[in-house]
């Protein structure tokens, strides 16, 4: 029997995972994608306002959403158009009000808060307003460290509102496209933590897994160990690269489950613990992908690159035979399901059931030698037989029609020799009584 080789199998994973990247390339629109509708980009920016669109007679925001329900009360444009000074300061009763969100703040963050209000930086509107429209500017002139800096200062002094999670998110965005990627993963992370249904998901996730993808290829191109820092490069983690890349592929997922790129995410962890030799992680990931995205394009490949794992997960007759089974299950359902799609593959798929049946033999041939080795006839026999009805034409077929011919005299469990003693003697049970 030809055993599937390691080569085909580390083709096959590799292209798995050039596939996954370029689905996610195509999905995330590379890793610097376009930012926000295009009609911002020739749009003037007057501070404190936004970008005046003069089609449309209006003020937007980085991402073209209007902002006048945003804007202060008072502003008035100087007569160069291009700044806004505050006629008055608005009335409280018409300052925006906070937001009740499920994030509730831990105990460190009311103490931040309870410090900042007692040192005059606590919440306020005007100033987070005047800082969001700071790092508007700084983002249209690419000083995106600045606009990063502006972005946070904004979220900080108004949270748990909408300005925040505006603030929170271009403050990523501004660090995504500095190639602080680390840094940016870290705001992605804390929007998604706080704004769990944030309008920016869609965008969110495909920045989060055109990093993971960057960090992946990056460590297979320059591995680092996982415990040794970096001080050097900003655009990975100081610590653990390929484990940062994991963490943002699963919080893909998690946050957004039913999410363009759920599945890429899940196959991509899946992919990196195969080629890893990982096998038990690799078939935990897809098996989740088989079942949580049965629509998925992604589905033969799961398929297909599930039963090797479960194949690579069994230890041996003296283990548990779940793995086994399971694979050989599972590679029956994939030449079903798959016949069509598996082309070239058909007779390393055919080779793979085999194999799985070949260790199911060896499995039963062990279980056999062991129950005649301990003198449990029985039990041996009905593992013998078993060998033979349903694989009558390999090597241990013909072994076990062989131990069937010796064992046949041998009683179903063989007594020991104090008892054939004890059945020997006068009045004894089963012995022969003397008259």
């Amino acid at each position: 029997m030809r055993t599937p080789t390691y080569n085909s199998t580390v083709r096959l994973a590799t292209l798995a995972l050039l596939a996954t990247f370029a689905a996610g390339c195509a999905n995330s629109g590379g890793l610097l994608g376009s930012l926000g509708p295009s009609k911002v980009r020739n749009a003037t920016f007057v501070k404190g306002k936004g970008y005046w669109l003069e089609s449309e007679g209006q003020f937007v925001d980085g991402q073209g959403n209007p902002v006048s329900s945003r804007q202060k009360r008072g502003e008035q444009v100087v007569d160069n158009g291009t700044s806004v000074v505050p006629s008055a300061v608005p009335d409280e009763a018409e300052t925006p009000q906070l937001r009740s969100y499920d994030h509730s703040p831990t105990l460190g963050e009311r103490m931040m808060r309870s410090v900042d209000k007692l040192t005059g930086r606590g919440p306020d509107h005007s100033v987070a307003e005047e800082a969001l429209q700071d790092g508007y500017a700084a983002y249209t002139q690419k000083d995106y460290v600045t606009a990063a800096e502006h972005f946070k200062k904004a979220a900080h002094r108004w949270p748990d509102s909408d300005l925040e999670e505006e603030a929170i998110f271009m403050a990523a965005e501004s660090l995504f496209f500095a190639d602080r990627y680390a840094r940016a993963d870290d705001m992605y992370s804390l929007l998604l933590e706080k704004y769990d249904n944030t309008r920016h998901l869609d965008q969110v996730t495909r920045r989060e897994f055109a990093i993971a993808q960057y960090w992946e290829k990056l460590q297979q191109a320059k591995p680092l160990p996982t415990i040794a820092p970096n001080f050097v490069n900003r655009s990975r983690p100081h610590f653990d690269t390929l484990g940062h890349a994991l963490k943002t592929y699963e919080r893909i997922w998690l946050k957004d489950p039913t999410g363009p790129l759920a599945d890429d995410a899940l196959l991509a962890t899946a992919n990196s613990y195969f080629l890893r030799g990982r096998y038990v992680d690799a078939d935990q990931y897809y098996e989740m992908l088989r079942e949580n995205h049965p629509q998925s394009e992604h589905q033969f490949v799961a398929h297909v690159l599930g039963v090797r794992s479960k194949l690579a997960t069994y230890q041996g007759p003296e283990y548990n035979s779940e793995p086994l089974e399971e694979a050989d299950r599972l590679a029956r359902q994939t030449m079903l399901q798959f016949s069509e799609q598996l082309g070239d593959d058909r007779e390393q798929m055919v080779e793979l059931v085999a194999t799985a049946a070949a260790l199911s033999t060896q499995r039963d041939w062990a279980r056999a030698e062991y129950n005649e080795r301990t003198q449990k006839y029985r039990a041996a026999r009905q593992y013998y037989q078993k060998i033979v009805d349903e694989h009558p034409e390999t090597k241990y077929a013909q072994m076990a029609r062989e131990r069937l011919g010796d064992i046949a005299d041998e009683p179903d469990v063989a007594t020991t020799v104090a008892e054939r003693i004890q059945r020997s003697l006068p009045f004894s049970n089963g012995g022969t009584v003397t008259k």
